[in-house]
């Protein structure tokens, strides 16, 4: 019997305008299209959230997906961060 997974992120961001909401869901909306080991993801973002849903046929295959993700959007703060640091610095 095939157990299907099905992993729901949701990431509320609270700042000013929603930037790093809308930052975060443009880094991570390129990888909807990929369609790796039966795995099949929806990015959506809602209001100041970023909610990502990820189904696939076993966890061992969801697991990449997940890490993968968290780590773009890791990546993604972390230049955001640095960006606004030098930006400080300049003014």
């Amino acid at each position: 019997m095939e157990r299907k997974v099905r992993i729901t992120v949701e990431i509320e961001v609270r700042d000013v305008g929603c930037r790093l909401a809308n930052a975060l869901y443009s880094a991570v909306k390129p990888e909807e299209s990929l369609k790796l080991r039966g795995v099949n993801m929806s990015v959506v973002r809602k209001d100041c959230s970023v909610i990502i849903d990820i189904n696939a046929p076993e966890v061992a295959s969801a697991l990449p997906v997940v890490n993968n993700i968290l780590k773009l959007m890791a990546t993604s703060i972390d230049v955001i961060q640095t960006s606004q640091d030098r930006n400080k610095r300049v003014v």
